[in-house]
C-alpha cells in the first residue's frame, strides 16, 4: 500500500528521466501495451506492482497512487500546478503513408496512458482536458495504429467518466463525433484521391491503370480505414452500454454512426463487419429507452416475474412519455436511415452477408419497441400491409423472403400481443414461408416456435407435431424441416375443424372467420404457383419442389377445398405436371369426404364420386390405379371416434362397396367395377392387423362389425351362384369369385385374431365354415363337372345374428340404386365385348379376363391359399369336429374327401 503522500519530488524525477526520452521505454525491452488498471477505471483499481510491469507501467502506478495520496494532503491548485508538470510537450505525429517504428508506437501509447492516469488520479477540476488527449493524434493523418490508441484512451477515460456520475460526457461526445466524422470522410477520400490520381495520370499518357486494380487499391486503403471505423464502432457501444442514464447515451451517441451504414454498398461483402458493428451499437442505444429503464425498477421491486411480452404493469406506472430522449433521438436521426439502409439491403439484386440482415432486422425491432413504447407508432405500422415501416413495403427479392419469418418471429418475441391484434396476418405469412422451396427455408422454425410459444391455444396451432420443453418450445431447423409437409397438414386440418365446430356451436362470426380462412389458402396456393413458375422457367419440371406441391395440394383437396376450393392451375393446366399415379388427387378427394361423414348430402355425394372414377378407370384402362387410390385412402383411417361416428374405410366397406359386389353377378357389366374395389379391399385387409388397437374393446367392436358386414356382402354374392350356378360357365365368374376369396384369405388373420380378444369365436368359425363349404363344392363341381355323383353347390347358413336382416340404410340403398341404373342403361355387353355410352357416343372398354380355363386355374390357386392361411390359424385352424350350431355339424363338407391329385390344401 503507498503510504508517502508528499512524494511529487520522486515523481517529478521519475518523469523527467522518461521525458527526455520522449516517454519511450527502456532500450531493449519488450513492450506489453497499456497497463491493465487503465482498462478498469470504472471500477476497482488495482495499482499493485506486478512481476510483468515495464518500467513505464510502474510510474504509471506512481503516479496514480501519490496523486490519489496527495489529494488528502494538498489543497487543489498545488494538486493542478502537479497536473501541469506532468504534462509532456506534445510534438509527436505518426503520419499514415510512412513506415511507423514501435518504439515512437510505443511512446505514443505511454503519452495517452499519462494523461488518462492524470485524468483519472486527479481531482475534477483538476483534470486535463479532453481536448488535450484528443489532440495527441490528428485521425485524417495518422497512421491507423495512432487512432486505435486513441480511441482505446477515449473508451478508457468515457467509462471512468460514466462511472462518476459527473454531468461532463460532452467533450468525450465531440470527440468520438470528429473522430467518427473523420474517418467516414477519410473513407469516401480514398476512393476519390486514387480516382484522381488515375485520371491525372493518364491524362499525360503516363501509363493506364486496369478497373480491377484501381479497385483493389481502393479496396486496399479502405480496409485499413475501416478498421479504424470498427474499432470506434466497437468502443461506442461498450460506452452506451455503460451509461447509466438514457441522457448520458443520448449524449454519447453521435448521428454520425446513422452515415456509416450509409456509405457502404450492399454488394460489398468486405464492409459488413463494419456494419455489424454499426448496427449493434444502434441496438444497444435502444436498450436504453426510458420504459426499459422502468422495466428493470419495476422487476426489481417485485419478484413476482411478469409473463414473458406483458406489458400490463406500465398502465400502473406513469411515465412521462415524452422524455423518452432515445425515442426522440431515434426518430430524429436514426428512423430515416434505418429505413433507407433496410430498402437498399433487402431490395439488393445481390444478398447481402446472412449477418448483416439478421442484425439489420434486430434493430429494426428494437427501435420498433422504442417507437411503440413511446406512443409513435404502433404495432400495427410494421405487421400491416401498407406503410413505410412494413415489411410487404420491401421490394419482393429473395431476401425478403428469406428474412421475413425472422422478422415476423422478432416482433412476436418482442410483444406477443401483436400476434393475437394481427392474427391472420402472422398465420397467412408463416403459412406461405412453409411453402417456400428449400432453398428459401432459413428461419421457418423460429417463427413457428414464437406462434406456438405466443398462442399455446389456439385452435391453429393445436397437435402440431412438436414437443415443448419446460413449457415453451424451441424448434431446430432440422426437426422442421423433417416435419414439414405433416406440420402443414395439422394446420389445414385444423383450419378445417375450427370452420365446422364453429358452424356446430351456431358462432355468428364463423362466416367471417371462413373468409379469412379462404383468403389464406388462396394465397398459400398463389404463392406455390409463383414458386413453382421460378423454378419451372415454363419447362415440365418434375422435381423436389414439384412433388412437395402434389402433397400440399392433396393435403388441401383433403382438409380444405370445402372452404376454398383449389385453383384449377394445380389440377387442370397444361403448365403443372399433375402427379403421376393419382392426376385427379382422388385419394385426397376420398379423404376430405371422410372428414364428413356426418352429413347426409356428403355421404350421397361421396357414393356418387366412387361411382364416377370407378367407371372413368374401367373406360380409360386405368383400374391400377384406382386400386392404388382407393388403397391408399383406406389406409390408416382404423380408430375409434368418441363420438362413434365411423371412418373412411369403415363407411366404404359396409355401406358403398357392398352395391359394387352385389352388383357383379346381378348384371352382365357389374363385375368390371367390383373387381378393382375388391383388389383394394384385399389390400386393405392385409395390413389391418398393423392398424388395430387390441387394448381398445371399441375399436375392436368396429373392426368386427365392419367384417361381418362385408363377408355377409360376399355371403350374399356366393347365394347368386347357389341358385344359378351356370355363371360358373363365364371366365368373368371365376375371376371375380377368385377375388372375393382373395379378401377373404386376407381377412383371416385379422378375424383370428380379434376371436381370441373377444367372445365373437362362434360366429367367426360359422362365418369361416361357410367359406370353406362353398369352396369345397365349387372345387368338386369344377374339376368334375360331368360326374353324375359330384355334389351341387354347397353353402352353409349364417345362423348367428344373421345381420341380413337389418334393413338397408339410406346412403347403401342410394349407392345400389344409381349403381344399377348406371349398368343398366350405359354398359352394354355383346359376346366377349364391353361398351360405355356417353351421350350418343359407345366406348369400347377393354376388359383383363383369361380363358375358362386360365381363370379355373386362378380361382383354385385361390382356393389352395385360403385352406393354407386357415390351416396356421390359432382359434379359427382348430378342429372341423366343433358343433356350431344345431343341423349345421351335419352338413359340413368332407374337405378330405377331395382328390388329392388335383386340389392340394
Amino acid at each position: 500500500c503507498w503510504g508517502w503522500h508528499r512524494c511529487e519530488s520522486i515523481i517529478g524525477t521519475l518523469f523527467d528521466f522518461f521525458a527526455r526520452n520522449d516517454l519511450a521505454n527502456l532500450r531493449n525491452e519488450e513492450s506489453r501495451g497499456s497497463p491493465a488498471f487503465l482498462q478498469h477505471l470504472d471500477g476497482e483499481v488495482d495499482l499493485e506492482l506486478a512481476h510483468e510491469d515495464r518500467c513505464f507501467q510502474i510510474l504509471l502506478k506512481i503516479i496514480a497512487a501519490g496523486l490519489r495520496k496527495m489529494r488528502q494532503h494538498y489543497p487543489e491548485k498545488k494538486i493542478r500546478d502537479i497536473i501541469w508538470r506532468l504534462m509532456p510537450n506534445h510534438g509527436r505525429f505518426l503520419p499514415k503513408d510512412k513506415a511507423i517504428r514501435q518504439e515512437d508506437l510505443d511512446a505514443l501509447r505511454n503519452h495517452h496512458d499519462l494523461l488518462c492516469t492524470l485524468y483519472w488520479a486527479s481531482s475534477p477540476r483538476c483534470r486535463p482536458k479532453a481536448s488535450a488527449i484528443q489532440a495527441l493524434v490528428d485521425v485524417e493523418n495518422s497512421h491507423r495504429e495512432a487512432c486505435h490508441i486513441t480511441i482505446r484512451a477515449w473508451l478508457n477515460l468515457v467509462k471512468f467518466q460514466l462511472s462518476t456520475q459527473e454531468e461532463a460526457l460532452e467533450p468525450f461526445a465531440e470527440w468520438i463525433c470528429i473522430l467518427l466524422k473523420q474517418v467516414i470522410n477519410q473513407h469516401g477520400a480514398a476512393r476519390f484521391e486514387m480516382e484522381e490520381q488515375v485520371k491525372a495520370a493518364e491524362s499525360h499518357n503516363a501509363y493506364v491503370i486496369s478497373r480491377s486494380l484501381l479497385e483493389s487499391t481502393i479496396a486496399k486503403n479502405q480496409l485499413q480505414i475501416e478498421g479504424i471505423l470498427s474499432d470506434a464502432l466497437l468502443s461506442l457501444t461498450v460506452a452506451v452500454d455503460a451509461a447509466q442514464s438514457q441522457e448520458a447515451a443520448k449524449t454519447l451517441f453521435t448521428s454520425e454512426v446513422s452515415r456509416v451504414i450509409d456509405i457502404f454498398s450492399p454488394t460489398t461483402s468486405r464492409t459488413s463487419k463494419v456494419i455489424e458493428q454499426a448496427l449493434d451499437a444502434i441496438k444497444s442505444f435502444c436498450k436504453k429507452s426510458a420504459i426499459d429503464e422502468c422495466r428493470q425498477i419495476a422487476n426489481s421491486s417485485n419478484n413476482d416475474s411478469q409473463e414473458y411480452g406483458d406489458w400490463s404493469f406500465f398502465d400502473e406506472t406513469r411515465i412521462d412519455q415524452s422524455s423518452d430522449v432515445v425515442a426522440l433521438h431515434l426518430e430524429n436521426h436514426f428512423q430515416e436511415p434505418m429505413r433507407q439502409f433496410r430498402s437498399n439491403y433487402f431490395g439488393a439484386d445481390i444478398a447481402p452477408a446472412d449477418t448483416v440482415l439478421t442484425k439489420a432486422i434486430d434493430v429494426e425491432i428494437a427501435m420498433a419497441k422504442v417507437f411503440v413504447q413511446n406512443g409513435s407508432k404502433t404495432w400495427s405500422d410494421y405487421v400491416g400491409q401498407y406503410g413505410p415501416e412494413s415489411w410487404s413495403f420491401l421490394r419482393n427479392t429473395e431476401q425478403t423472403r428469406k428474412f421475413g419469418c425472422y422478422y415476423m418471429a422478432r416482433l412476436v418475441e418482442t410483444d406477443q400481443a401483436v400476434y393475437k391484434d394481427s392474427k391472420f396476418v402472422f398465420l397467412s405469412t408463416w403459412l406461405n414461408s412453409l411453402a417456400e422451396r428449400e432453398a428459401l427455408i432459413k428461419y421457418q422454425h423460429l417463427l413457428t416456435s414464437a406462434l406456438l410459444n405466443a398462442a399455446p391455444h389456439d385452435p391453429i396451432l393445436q397437435n402440431l407435431p412438436f414437443s415443448p420443453k419446460a413449457g415453451r418450445l424451441d424448434i431446430t431447423f432440422t426437426k422442421f424441416v423433417e416435419r414439414r409437409t405433416l406440420l402443414i397438414s395439422c394446420i389445414l386440418s385444423n383450419i378445417q375443424e375450427t370452420v365446422k365446430q364453429g358452424w356446430r356451436d351456431g358462432n355468428s362470426s364463423t362466416s367471417t372467420l371462413r373468409s379469412e380462412f379462404k383468403e389464406m389458402l388462396k394465397s398459400l396456393m398463389n404463392t406455390m404457383k409463383h414458386n413453382y413458375q421460378e423454378v419451372d422457367q415454363g419447362q415440365n419440371a418434375r422435381g423436389a419442389y414439384v412433388d412437395f406441391v402434389h402433397r400440399v395440394v392433396e393435403l388441401l383437396q383433403q382438409y380444405t377445398s370445402a372452404i376454398c376450393p383449389i385453383d384449377r392451375f394445380f389440377t387442370a393446366s397444361s403448365a403443372f405436371p399433375l402427379p403421376a399415379t393419382d392426376p385427379t388427387y382422388v385419394v385426397s378427394q376420398l379423404k376430405s369426404y371422410g372428414l364428413r361423414l356426418e352429413d347426409l348430402k356428403t355421404l350421397k355425394q361421396l357414393a356418387v364420386f366412387i361411382q364416377s372414377v370407378s367407371e372413368r378407370a374401367a373406360v380409360d384402362g386405368q383400374q391400377d390405379y384406382l386400386i392404388r387410390q382407393l388403397h391408399a385412402a383406406m389406409s390408416n383411417t382404423i380408430h375409434h371416434d368418441r363420438d362413434g361416428k365411423e371412418n373412411l374405410a369403415m363407411f366404404l366397406i359396409n355401406e358403398i362397396f357392398p352395391a359394387y359386389i352385389d352388383s357383379a353377378f346381378k348384371t352382365a357389366s357389374g363385375w368390371l367395377l367390383a373387381t378393382p374395389i375388391l383388389q383394394a379391399i384385399r389390400r386393405f385387409f392385409a395390413e389391418l392387423l398393423q392398424e388395430i388397437n387390441g387394448a381398445d374393446a371399441e375399436s375392436i367392436k368396429s373392426v368386427l362389425s365392419m367384417i361381418t358386414g362385408y363377408t355377409t356382402s360376399i355371403y350374399n354374392l356366393l347365394e347368386l351362384l347357389i341358385s344359378e350356378p351356370r355363371h360358373l360357365d363365364q371366365p368373368k365368374t371365376l375371376k371375380t369369385l377368385a377375388e372375393c376369396y382373395s379378401t377373404i384369405t386376407a381377412v383371416l388373420p385379422v378375424l383370428d385374431y380379434l376371436s381370441l380378444l373377444s367372445k365373437a369365436e362362434r360366429n367367426s368359425r360359422c362365418r369361416v365354415d361357410c367359406f370353406k363349404s362353398f369352396a369345397v363344392s365349387t372345387a368338386n363341381l369344377l374339376l368334375e363337372p360331368n360326374d353324375a355323383n359330384t355334389a351341387p353347390l354347397d353353402l352353409l347358413p349364417f345362423d348367428l345374428d344373421d345381420d341380413r336382416r337389418l334393413p338397408p340404410n339410406e346412403v347403401r340403398t342410394f349407392a345400389a340404386k344409381e349403381l344399377a341404373e348406371a349398368l343398366n342403361q350405359n354398359w352394354i355387353c355383346h359376346g366377349d365385348n364391353y361398351y360405355v355410352l356417353r351421350g350418343q357416343v359407345r366406348r369400347e372398354v377393354v376388359v383383363d379376363v383369361g380363358l375358362w380355363e386360365e381363370e379355373k386355374a386362378g380361382l383354385m390357386a385361390e382356393f389352395e391359399r385360403f385352406f393354407g392361411v386357415l390351416a396356421r390359424m390359432t382359434v379359427l385352424g382348430g378342429s372341423e369336429d366343433e358343433d356350431y350350431g344345431s343341423g349345421v355339424g351335419e352338413g359340413k363338407p368332407d374337405v378330405e374327401g377331395l382328390d388329392s391329385g388335383s386340389l392340394v390344401f
